[in-house]
């Protein structure tokens, strides 16, 4: 230490100009190290900037998907299920005023026929409608995790299911009416509510998967 205390004193315009020139560069360090800092803060925010509008876009997107057909299931579901009877009805008041006003097989055979063409149209016309909806719901599946797009599949097969059970109830009803054949109208009911609960609870289970699948995005 005394060796280097007396070789700054024997030179001391020498240190002067080497710390000086050491301070430069460390001073020249430190800007270009903080500018290169403040450069990859701006990178990793703009690349945050990024991730957030592109996580943001999704969120959007998938979210006005997943409302879009919601709303065609609920529109179904109240067309298919609450509507059904009271467009049943005018075929119904129809069939027993021809059934009841018939005057030979010839005319019971034709009012029988005319209430089954109007029973099929009214099936026809749902299951149009059905087919609509799953084919609408593609799109849908394209972006949408294995799990929903598993869910959503076993919701359309028992929507299926059901509609089949619906077709042969509302097919079978007159007969059902006129042999007052209260265990059979009873069994078919009962069929049919319990594929109403499935449904409902397969929905359920999918708006949740909706809901999670959007938190996580």
């Amino acid at each position: 230490m005394e060796a280097i205390y007396e070789l700054i004193q024997a030179n001391p315009g020498y240190f002067a100009w080497a710390l000086g020139l050491t301070n430069v560069g460390w001073g020249a360090f430190v800007y270009f190290n903080s500018q290169s800092h403040q450069r990859a803060l701006a990178d990793k925010q703009h690349e945050l900037d990024l991730d957030l509008e592109r996580r943001k876009h999704i969120f959007e997107l998938r979210l006005s998907q997943y409302e879009k057909h919601l709303s065609k299931l609920d529109s179904f579901g109240k067309s298919y299920q609450s509507e059904m009877l009271s467009k049943m009805q005018p075929f119904m008041a129809e069939y027993f005023q021809e059934m009841l006003s018939a005057q030979d097989d010839g005319e019971k055979d034709a009012a029988i026929t005319r209430f089954s063409t109007n029973i099929m149209s009214l099936m026809n016309d749902a299951s149009a409608e059905y087919h609509v909806l799953k084919s609408e719901s593609q799109s849908l599946k394209l972006t949408a995790s294995d799990a929903l797009v598993e869910l959503m599949e076993e919701l359309e097969s028992l929507m299926k299911e059901s509609m089949d059970s619906a077709g042969d109830f509302v097919k079978a009803f007159p007969q059902l009416i006129l042999a007052c054949d209260q265990l059979g109208m009873k069994e078919k009911q009962s069929a049919l509510e319990a594929q109403g609960q499935l449904i409902q609870a397969k929905s359920a289970e999918m708006q949740a998967k909706m809901r999670k699948e959007l938190n996580e995005i």
